[in-house]
C-alpha cells in the first residue's frame, strides 16, 4: 500500500495500480478492518480519477471506477466518499465519451451507475451535492439521446432537486436541469409536469437575469411551442410575442434564433387559419435566413 502511494505521488501510476489492486485482494481475503479497507479504495478512487482528467485514460479509468464500485458495495455504505467521488468521476467519464461519439457504456453498466448515483442521492451531503447533481444530469444526458426518457427524467429531477436544496445555487447548472427536464416531459406527452416546470424555469431565469437577456426568449419559444403541442393556441401566442419583443429591444434581429422564432410562430398562425399573417412571418424568417448565409 505504501509503495504504491509513493507511485502515485511519483506520477507512477501503473505501479500505484498495481500496487492497490494488491492490497485491496488482501484486503477483500483476510476481511481486514475497516479502515483499510477504506484506505484502499480511496486510494484507488483516487488514481481512477487521475487516469481520466490528468492522462484521458479512458478505459484504465473505467475499469478502476467498476473496481471501487462493486467492491465498495459490498462493504461500505453507499454515501461512503470513496463511492461518491468515484461514481462521480464514472459519470462524467461517459459523459465524455458521449459527447465525442465514442463507445457508450453497455447499458447494465450504464443502470447500474443510476442506481447507484441515485441511492447516494438520498442522503448526500451538501458539499456533496453539486457534484453529484452534475453526475446525475451526465447521466440524464446519455438516457436522453438515447430516447430513454423517463429515465433521464427520474435522474434530471433529482440533480434539479439536490441544486435547489444546496444554495448558492448554481444558476446556469438549474437553467440546463430545467430544460433537459421539460423536453423530458413533452417528448413522454406529460404536458401538465412539463408546464409546471417551464414555469418555474422562466421565473428562476427572470429573477436572476437582466430583463433584456436574450436568453428568456429560448424559454418563452419552449413554453409557446409546449401549449401549441397540447392545441392552446390562443396561450401561445403571447409567448411568441414576447420573445420577438424581446429581441427587437436589443435591436438583435438578424440571427437564427429570431428565424427559428418566426418560423414556429408562422406555424401557429397556420393553426389559427391567419395565412397572410402567417406568410408574412414565413417570408420575415426567410430574408433573415438570406442575410446570414
Amino acid at each position: 500500500m505504501r509503495a504504491g502511494e509513493k507511485a502515485l505521488k511519483a506520477g507512477n501510476c501503473e505501479v500505484a495500480e498495481q500496487s492497490f489492486l494488491a492490497a485491496l485482494e488482501l484486503a477483500e481475503q483476510s476481511q481486514c478492518e475497516r479502515t483499510c479497507f477504506e484506505a484502499t479504495l480511496s486510494r484507488l478512487s483516487e488514481l481512477a480519477s487521475t487516469y481520466f482528467r490528468q492522462q484521458r485514460a479512458f478505459e484504465k479509468s473505467a475499469t478502476l471506477c467498476h473496481v471501487v464500485i462493486e467492491a465498495g458495495r459490498r462493504r461500505l455504505d453507499w454515501h461512503h466518499p470513496a463511492l461518491v467521488s468515484t461514481a462521480n468521476t464514472l459519470a462524467e467519464l461517459y459523459y465524455d465519451r458521449h459527447r465525442a461519439d465514442r463507445e457508450l457504456p453497455t447499458a447494465a453498466h450504464l443502470r447500474s451507475l443510476s442506481d447507484l448515483a441515485l441511492g447516494i442521492s438520498e442522503n448526500v451531503e451538501k458539499s456533496s451535492a453539486p457534484a453529484l447533481a452534475d453526475s446525475l444530469y451526465c447521466l440524464a444526458t446519455i438516457y436522453y439521446h438515447q430516447e430513454e426518457f423517463a429515465a433521464a427524467e427520474r435522474l434530471v429531477a433529482r440533480a434539479l432537486a439536490l441544486r435547489l436544496k444546496s444554495p448558492p445555487r448554481n444558476r446556469s447548472d438549474l437553467v440546463h436541469d430545467y430544460y433537459l427536464l421539460v423536453n423530458c416531459y413533452c417528448w413522454q406527452s406529460k404536458f401538465e409536469q412539463a408546464e409546471l416546470s417551464a414555469r418555474d424555469w422562466l421565473q428562476l431565469a427572470e429573477e436572476e437575469l437582466p430583463p433584456d437577456d436574450l436568453y428568456l426568449s429560448e424559454i418563452l419559444l419552449a413554453m409557446a411551442e409546449l401549449y401549441c403541442a397540447q392545441g392552446r393556441f390562443l396561450d401561445a401566442e403571447p409567448f411568441y410575442r414576447r420573445a420577438l419583443a424581446l429581441h427587437e429591444s436589443r435591436s438583435c434581429l438578424i440571427c437564427p434564433a429570431v428565424s427559428r422564432i418566426m418560423r414556429s410562430y408562422a406555424h401557429l398562425l397556420r393553426l389559427l387559419k391567419r395565412s397572410d399573417e402567417a406568410a408574412q412571418m414565413e417570408l420575415r424568417a426567410h430574408t433573415i435566413e438570406e442575410e446570414l448565409t
